[in-house]
């Protein structure tokens, strides 16, 4: 779903971050249901992003 948009997102978990429109990246992290991430965004759709994303973090 990042691919999606203009922006950089990014994906911290577990200490460590990556790029989240790489599934390799996003894999490596090795985020769980139940687990603290957070989702940083910076561009021109960056709102739009977040809105999209946070969601999906949520529902695990």
């Amino acid at each position: 779903m990042a691919r999606r948009f203009e922006s950089d997102i990014l994906l911290i978990a577990n200490g460590h971050h990556g790029d989240a429109k790489d599934g390799i990246a996003i894999a490596s992290l090795q985020v769980r249901v139940g687990m603290s991430a957070q989702v940083l965004a910076s561009g021109p759709d960056e709102e739009a992003a977040l809105r999209a994303l946070l969601p999906l973090l949520q529902e695990g």
